[in-house]
């Protein structure tokens, strides 16, 4: 499923929030957490943090980071330094270029349209404001690959508290792209929500890992989230789901890179397979890596729907239904997600159809538009009792958080339309549509052997 936000940097309110759902996302009930191991190195006294940039030595970080990294970067890049309004142009001009302009703008129309129909965001929040606040707010640095330029951002004439671990993180991905072509290979995968997710989590996890250990060996001193009124109202403001969605990569794909660190076992080579022409394919070898070493193969969830709704309906939007799609469609509150990661570790495939009435163009009515619009999503997984569990998940969320009313067997009225979800075996399918009755045929009908 294609995220609703793109955005530079790390957010580490996010980060903080999901320590818990990454400890169970990532075990699945093992004790032993995976994790970055510690370093040998002897302790360093505590760092003190760099006011400017001559004061941060940028060519001593990079070669802290080339160390701790194992590869070497050919052409260092341009530092500089920018205000948050700054930066929120820049990155906002940036991804309206790589997105294509006025197509990319319907595009995030009928994202935005389908996350609020599936109850990811509410219908009453800005994204561009979001959006723009996260990169000019939760976020300390940037690097742009097209321009080998390093980004910090800095709210006064002094650095700010934190940034040499950032620097460190984007000089990772300033190697990892010279080394592997990274930045490239993710707009490669622009059309497969899930395989992007899955290697941008590689790519990002392996800047998280380098950055802690980083921050933990030279002993760098880390701005207290919760000192900032500017980040904590930012964080209240999020979505859990939008956090889940948004802290995925750098969350999890620290661990799933932390969890290569084994003993006996070659993390380099592991990394670069995953970073190169041997990455994960899907968010669930991010959360269980046992499954990207396995290369389990994904069980196909046909869906044909538009025979269900009849004439009139056009097809707009059709992607994977992904591992990190069930987590963050099971969790819109953070007390829903750790039932939610257990259920999305047995995910074995899963795919959506987004359909609607008048074609990709019409109008009528404010978003979430349930008489205009129909979304059917169908996913497998390892047993009969995960497709249970979610399931009940997936109806105790409607009734507790959209405030749904049953109105049958799996069968629910919420906001002005309806919803069902149905179970065969191993397979789950959902439906949010006009009526409750076209939305429990979608899920009787719409799946295909």
């Amino acid at each position: 499923m294609r995220r609703p936000l793109r955005r530079a940097g790390i957010l580490a309110l996010v980060l903080l929030l999901l320590a818990g759902v990454v400890a169970l996302a990532t075990r699945g009930g093992d004790e032993r957490e995976p994790g970055p191991t510690a370093s040998t190195t002897t302790a360093l006294p505590p760092a003190r943090s760099a006011r400017t940039v001559r004061e941060l030595r940028p060519e001593r970080v990079l070669r802290r980071v080339e160390e701790l990294r194992g590869l070497w970067l050919r052409r260092p890049p341009r530092f500089v330094v920018l205000t948050p309004d700054q930066a929120r142009r820049q990155v906002q001009a940036a991804e309206d270029r790589e997105a294509g302009g006025r197509v990319s703008d319907r595009e995030e129309a009928v994202n935005l349209s389908l996350v609020t129909l599936l109850g990811l965001l509410p219908p009453d929040v800005d994204l561009d404001d979001l959006a723009g606040r996260i990169t000019s707010q939760g976020t300390l640095g940037y690097y742009d690959g097209e321009a080998n330029e390093m980004t910090i951002i800095s709210k006064g004439p002094e650095l700010p508290v934190g940034v040499e671990t950032t620097v460190a993180h984007e000089l990772t991905h300033a190697i990892d792209d010279e080394h592997f072509d990274v930045f490239r290979r993710v707009q490669g995968l622009r059309e497969d929500g899930d395989a992007e997710l899955a290697y941008r989590s590689v790519v990002e996890g392996n800047a998280s890992d380098v950055e802690e250990r980083y921050r933990r060996r030279y002993r760098i001193p880390q701005p207290d989230p919760a000192g900032d009124a500017e980040q904590r109202e930012l964080l209240r403001d999020l979505p859990f789901g939008l956090q889940l969605q948004l802290g995925f990569p750098y969350a999890i794909g620290q661990a799933f890179v932390g969890a290569l660190r084994g003993p006996g076992v070659d993390a380099q080579a592991l990394v670069a397979r995953a970073l190169g022409d041997g990455r994960p394919r899907t968010s669930v070898e991010i959360l269980d890596p046992a499954r990207w070493l396995r290369k389990q193969p994904v069980v196909p969830t046909p869906l044909r729907p538009r025979a269900v709704l009849g004439d009139g309906w056009t097809q707009i939007d059709e992607d994977a239904i992904g591992a990190a799609d069930v987590l963050a469609l099971l969790a819109p509150v953070e007390a829903e997600a750790g039932s939610a990661a257990l259920v999305a570790r047995a995910w074995t495939g899963g795919e959506y159809r987004f359909l609607r009435r008048g074609g990709a163009a019409a109008r009528g009515c404010d978003d979430p538009c349930w008489s205009r619009d129909a979304v059917v999503g169908s996913a497998a997984f390892a047993g009969p009792a995960d497709a249970r569990a979610f399931t009940t998940q997936f109806g105790r969320v409607l009734e507790e958080q959209r405030r749904a009313t049953r109105v049958g067997t799996a069968v629910w009225r919420v906001g002005d339309g309806g919803a069902a979800v149905g179970l065969d075996g191993r397979r789950v399918t959902f439906a949010y549509a006009p009526t409750p009755e076209l939305a429990i045929r979608l899920v009787r009908e719409a799946p295909q052997d």
